[in-house]
């Protein structure tokens, strides 16, 4: 399961980084996940957006 859904999110991340590529917008993403990493829960995203008009 966790292969699976690892693809399909790398999938959508291809298709976000295309898009953003064609406007010249780079971002940085830092994630943590629980501690628990076969159900995480919780989750604390920073993102920075970079080149953004």
């Amino acid at each position: 399961m966790y292969v699976l859904k690892s693809r399909e999110a790398k999938r959508k991340k291809n298709r976000v980084d295309a898009v953003l590529a064609l406007y010249d917008i780079t971002y940085d993403i830092d994630m943590q996940l629980h501690p628990n990493y076969r159900f995480p829960q919780d989750a604390q995203v920073d993102l920075q957006i970079n080149n953004l008009r």
